[in-house]
């Protein structure tokens, strides 16, 4: 994780730059904590996160996260950074041997919602979590599996954690 300093209307401004590999506690709705691995992040702030449990009273450090690997995470998904801004999502730091290509831009699922039983698989810009490239329609005859499209806000991404993780 990197730190800028910023000028904004004459007032200096600290703004955390985000990096490929750098991992976050994302706190859950009952006080423990999950984390998340910023596996692409663009400059407006939109990352990919693999997000995980399980949940830990305190904040996990970075040996806590040095076993996962991207099959288990509970939830994968697109997310604004705000969360990490803020601070309210705090630093754990960054595994050495962190490799891009082993935490791929997944292709997501989408269920048209005007229509029942259409779905799609949506591509985004593999650099760019933000930058949607196409869809293409999923056949008739098959439910389409792995992460659902859709861009969480930070409580979001928390929330949706916490389902997933069972403490709701």
């Amino acid at each position: 994780m990197l730190e800028e300093i910023l000028e904004c209307g004459g007032r200096t401004m600290k703004r955390t730059r985000l990096v490929e590999g750098d991992w976050f506690a994302v706190p859950l709705k009952n006080g423990e904590y999950g984390v998340v691995v910023v596996a692409r992040c663009n400059r407006s702030d939109a990352i990919l996160g693999y997000f995980f449990g399980p949940p830990s009273r305190t904040v996990p450090v970075i040996d806590d996260v040095a076993g996962l690997e991207p099959d288990g995470a509970a939830l994968i998904g697109r997310s604004s950074a705000l969360g990490i801004q803020t601070g309210e999502w705090p630093s754990i730091g960054r595994l050495e041997n962190w490799n891009r290509e082993e935490w791929p831009m997944p292709i997501f699922a989408y269920k048209d919602l005007l229509r029942e039983n259409l779905y799609f698989w949506r591509y985004y810009d593999p650099d760019d979590p933000s930058k949607f490239t196409g869809q293409r329609m999923v056949p008739s005859d098959t439910t389409p599996q792995g992460p659902i499209d859709g861009c969480y806000g930070y409580v979001a991404a928390q929330i949706v954690l916490s389902q997933r993780l069972g403490v709701a």
